[in-house]
């Protein structure tokens, strides 16, 4: 992918797959005295690739890391979190997004930049909590189910696709509003 670094240089962002599951990127800036290598190499764990996730024209590279707790899970459960950051020539970085993404059933919690690297995650039987490491206090949670069934009372929508309900019973937090909550379709 060609795109732009965050001080406006451009460069090529190589995205490539490592194995059967990981990924690396590696940056190739055109600078003034021809094509410069940028030294860091990200290797991640799964695909995630350069893109620009905030419309902003400039490239971001994504990685992820696993929240506090899961380190001792088996690979294919640990519920990554995954980032996004902008590089400079100089190689210095700045993350701009922070989320959880649940591939199978297509959508992302975005971590407001307050809570990077202060979240971990409690995987429920029909959802999914966002959880604050410091006070163990629930910060988002989501719940899903079919569509052909009715959502409590209590329960606040947070969207609907033709087969599921996304929906919380939580009273929305100043912090951490529901808007967070986006299906993967949305990106497209």
């Amino acid at each position: 992918e060609s795109g732009k670094l965050s001080d406006g240089h451009q460069a090529l962002f190589i995205d490539s797959a490592i194995g059967a599951h990981s990924m690396t990127t590696e940056m190739v800036v055109f600078g003034d005295e021809g094509l410069i290598k940028l030294e860091e190499d990200m290797i991640k764990a799964k695909p995630l690739y350069s893109r620009d996730m905030n419309n902003d024209g400039v490239l971001e590279v994504g990685s992820m890391y696993i929240p506090q707790g899961w380190e001792e899970t088996a690979f294919a459960d640990i519920p990554f979190i995954e980032y996004y950051s902008t590089y400079s020539i100089d190689g210095d970085s700045h993350k701009v997004m922070e989320r959880y993404t649940d591939r199978e059933r297509r959508f992302y919690i975005e971590i407001p930049p307050a809570w990077f690297e202060k979240v971990t995650l409690n995987k429920l039987d029909d959802g999914v909590q966002l959880v604050d490491i410091a006070s163990r206090n629930v910060l988002f949670e989501v719940r899903w189910q079919e569509n052909d069934m009715l959502a409590p009372a209590s329960a606040t929508i947070l969207e609907e696709t033709k087969d599921m309900v996304f929906y919380t019973e939580m009273a929305e937090m100043k912090d951490f509003p529901f808007t967070q909550f986006h299906l993967l379709q949305d990106e497209f």
